[in-house]
């Protein structure tokens, strides 16, 4: 998997194409067998059962009815058509073995990878806190230093639930399904905090094989493991590894879109339910799996009645309403709480934009950097990524990437952008494919580690990064 991050991806994809021409006989040899099955060697080997079955079909009537030894050599013509193909089976058979071990090892590196980079960032922002301690800290502080800002609030929440009085009224903005996870593991783990990183482990992990499988059903191998590498090392990245709902609800959203694809529409539909119960962007998946069913509807012109899962992540929404109605007697009770405690209200685009704009010449230095230079940045990455989008990715990707483009930005006052921007996952897939040359690898990977590295550092001794 390493050679691939940082190589000229045109020469491993010249090899699946030459492997391609000569699994299907493409190019001067032989014929075009691509209409023999794709995938499954079950399916080769009942083809090569049907095919051995005609040979001898064939081989009976040449010596039931030829008279001569002209008579068989016509007889025996036809048995070159037969045999070619169960060559060709077993030449696609051989390819689809080797490419599932192919996919698998990939898929285990990418698990040990995922485990890897944890424990890399968890004991770096121990180490980056103890190293900018004035005095030395106390013993067992450990993972402490990650439980800031939203982790004690779903902490809070999986310990006690949600409570209409205050001071833990404002937690009701959180969505419920991480903080029952958290809960669940705790049951077993004794401990809420280290269930926390449980279950965000388990969600990175499983975001990361999803969007290689995702990713690998429209482009290259080295394609789906580049943007996995860079979800991995996105300077927001960090939040999959903490306490926080990014890694959970990320593997949530690309495995709906990933099973729609794949026509698995109610695993696609429950994902999304599931996903609508863990962060208010999975609301979004509603418009975008509709906009992949219009696409697959355009392609077959035919009705399919398992579409209607892609309306489930009204099912996710109808179950955080319901929480807020039962704590507070009104359904709608978060919009109130983000105006109060984070002057969030819907407003324009343009004018939170040019409030972190104005941040940059207006505020004090660390405003200026973090709140000012750092939200337009990734603000100006979101939308030029969008615009990418359209032109270049499937329409239910770009309409992820617009939908949460204009969610974070129509507030009048913006926060969390890289955090939010980490959900956009198609922005993967496109640096990913700018990064098939060597430069531009290099130049993508160092400001991702160097951003990467600022915002735990900043993370870790309290400050507001996301």
């Amino acid at each position: 998997m390493a050679p691939l991050l940082f190589s000229n991806e045109r020469r491993y994809e010249g090899h699946d194409n030459r492997r391609a021409q000569r699994l299907h006989g493409g190019g001067r040899r032989g014929r075009d067998y691509s209409s023999l099955p794709e995938v499954g060697l079950k399916k080769n080997c009942c083809f090569s059962v049907v095919v051995i079955s005609r040979i001898g079909q064939q081989i009976r009537l040449s010596l039931i009815f030829a008279k001569s030894s002209a008579d068989l050599r016509v007889f025996a013509r036809p048995l070159s058509a037969y045999v070619a193909p169960l060559c060709a089976v077993s030449k696609h058979t051989k390819y689809s073995a080797k490419a599932y071990r192919i996919a698998n090892r990939d898929e285990c590196q990418i698990v040990a990878a995922t485990l890897a980079i944890k424990v890399l960032i968890l004991v770096f922002g121990i180490h980056v806190f103890n190293a900018l301690e004035p005095a030395t800290p106390s013993r067992g502080i450990g993972l402490e230093v990650w439980n800031r800002w939203d982790s004690p609030a779903y902490l809070n929440i999986a310990q006690q639930g949600y409570t209409a009085s205050l001071p833990n009224r404002a937690q009701l903005v959180l969505f419920p399904l991480y903080p029952l996870c958290v809960r669940a593991v705790a049951i077993v783990a004794r401990n809420y905090l280290v269930s926390a990183f449980i279950v965000s482990g388990v969600g990175a992990g499983a975001a990361a094989l999803l969007l290689y499988r995702l990713t690998r059903l429209d482009a290259s191998r080295a394609v789906a493991i580049r943007a996995v590498w860079l979800m991995l090392i996105f300077p927001s990245g960090f939040f999959l590894h903490i306490g926080y709902a990014e890694s959970l609800f990320l593997a949530l959203a690309i495995g709906s879109l990933y099973a729609a694809q794949t026509d698995r529409w109610a695993i696609s539909g429950l994902m999304a339910a599931l996903a609508a119960m863990t962060h208010i962007n999975g609301w979004l998946l509603l418009p975008t799996l509709a906009t992949e069913v219009i696409q697959q509807f355009v392609s077959c012109r035919k009705w399919r009645w398992q579409w209607l899962w892609a309306l489930m992540p009204l099912s996710g929404l109808a179950v955080y309403l319901l929480i807020n109605y039962k704590t507070t007697g009104h359904a709608l009770a978060f919009l109130t709480i983000e105006r109060e405690h984070w002057s969030k209200a819907l407003d324009w685009p343009w004018k939170g934009i040019r409030g972190s704009f104005d941040l940059i010449r207006l505020g004090n230095p660390n405003e200026a950097a973090i709140r000012g230079i750092e939200e337009s940045l990734f603000i100006s990455l979101g939308f030029a990524c969008t615009l990418a989008a359209w032109f270049t990715m499937r329409a239910a990707y770009a309409t992820w990437m617009t939908l949460n483009w204009i969610l974070f930005t129509s507030v009048g006052f913006i926060l969390c952008v890289p955090r939010y921007t980490l959900v956009m996952f198609p922005i993967y897939i496109l640096l990913a494919r700018i990064a098939r040359h060597r430069i531009a690898a290099w130049i993508i990977t160092a400001w991702c580690l160097l951003s990467a590295g600022l915002f735990i550092a900043l993370f870790v001794r309290g400050w507001w990064v996301s």
